[in-house]
């Protein structure tokens, strides 16, 4: 396939029947880049998006991320480096009920911590559900990972956070409405190129809702 894009709608469309492997040779690749759900893929099997090597950069200067996990469940996004240029926001989204899903050792970069529409990775609140990030380098946003802002509003439950390094952030994790969300192992420096208006937070906690949880432990 020419493009991490095109995999993913060829999976789309075809569907899986056990574990699925998608080797992504080194290079720059353009986004934004779109997981839907892919049928067939479970707990049994899973979808696996990994980079051959290091310099495989996933990159856009527009869209709403440069890849949006869109509903889709059970795929691991593995050794990328994700960078967020122009108007582009952020370096990954997931929303519409997407769940199980894996980020784990990718470099996600922005270029403007200043604006808060900026984020790392962006889990929306609306029923996206046992999402895993691990061993994640984020820079250059205003958050670096939150769980918030989906339309509505619904609490997610199950969501983890672990060995996740993030400077350069306003919000180093903001957490909002969350069930046994869990953030443990994080080396957070909050903090910004540009000196900022206001204070700075490693985790901010805003609100978790009737029966909302989230642990944080080193």
């Amino acid at each position: 396939f020419p493009t991490l894009g095109d995999a993913l709608i060829e999976l789309s469309y075809r569907g899986v029947s056990g574990p699925a492997d998608v080797i992504v040779d080194s290079g720059t690749y353009a986004g934004p880049v779109i997981a839907f759900p892919v049928p067939g893929a479970g707990a049994e099997a899973p979808v696996l998006l990994r980079a051959l090597g290091a310099g495989t950069i996933l990159t856009t200067d527009s869209g709403d991320a440069v890849i949006t996990f869109d509903g889709a469940d059970f795929i691991a996004l593995d050794g990328f480096d994700i960078e967020a240029t122009g108007e582009c926001p952020g370096g990954v989204l997931m929303r519409g009920a997407a769940d199980s899903n894996l980020v784990r050792s990718c470099r996600i970069t922005g270029d403007d911590s200043l604006n808060n529409g900026t984020f790392g990775v962006r889990i929306e609140t609306d029923h996206n559900n046992d999402n895993h990030l691990d061993d994640l380098t984020i820079s250059g946003v205003y958050t670096g990972i939150a769980f918030q802002n989906g339309p509505s509003n619904a609490q997610c439950t199950g969501n983890r956070v672990e060995g996740c390094t993030i400077s350069r952030a306003r919000y180093g994790i903001y957490v909002d409405n969350q069930v046994n969300c869990r953030i443990t192992g994080c080396d957070i420096q909050p903090g910004s190129l540009v000196p900022l208006a206001g204070a700075c937070y490693g985790v901010y906690i805003a609100s978790l809702g009737t029966g909302g949880s989230c642990t944080v432990g080193g």
